[in-house]
């Protein structure tokens, strides 16, 4: 089966950050009477970096994204890569409600970007789909991140 995947860029924390910073930018120029010359030329900057998030995010979403998923195969394809089960150590799933899968992959220290991606639809059968090919090849499935942590036992 073919399910729709994104990739987790991130790029829309670098974007609040960046905005965050020029403002704060503008005001100490404009405490300042415009009198530090450099001031304005990291807001420039600043606001290249914020241009150029934005076209990446608009890059990363117009462009269409899947991975195919057959139960019964060795490989996965995810957006026009072949994966085998052996090159796969462990999926990482990392997130709550629509969760990032992360296919780390055996004698790499840095993840590629196909193998790291978030499925369209948080309800989606991809998920369930791509745990039963784990089980079914002997792929540890690692639940990484805040919501691994286990609540504080209220038993005395």
């Amino acid at each position: 089966m073919k399910y729709a995947i994104q990739y987790s860029t991130r790029i829309k924390d670098v974007l609040l950050v960046s905005l965050l910073v020029s403002i704060a930018m503008f005001q100490v120029a404009a405490w300042t009477a415009f009198a530090y010359p450099v001031l304005f030329y990291i807001q420039m900057g600043i606001n290249v970096i914020i241009a150029a998030g934005l076209v990446i995010e608009s890059y990363a979403r117009l462009i269409k994204r899947e991975i195919e998923i057959d139960p019964n195969a060795d490989t996965i394809v995810v957006n026009g890569t072949s994966v085998s089960a052996e090159q796969v150590q462990e999926i990482r799933i990392s997130g709550c409600g629509k969760a990032t899968f992360e296919l780390s992959l055996r004698g790499k220290q840095v993840t590629p970007m196909h193998c790291r991606f978030k499925f369209k639809d948080k309800d989606s059968e991809g998920v369930g789909e791509l745990s039963r090919w784990a089980e079914m090849h002997r792929i540890p499935l690692k639940k990484i991140g805040p919501q691994t942590r286990t609540a504080p036992s209220t038993m005395p």
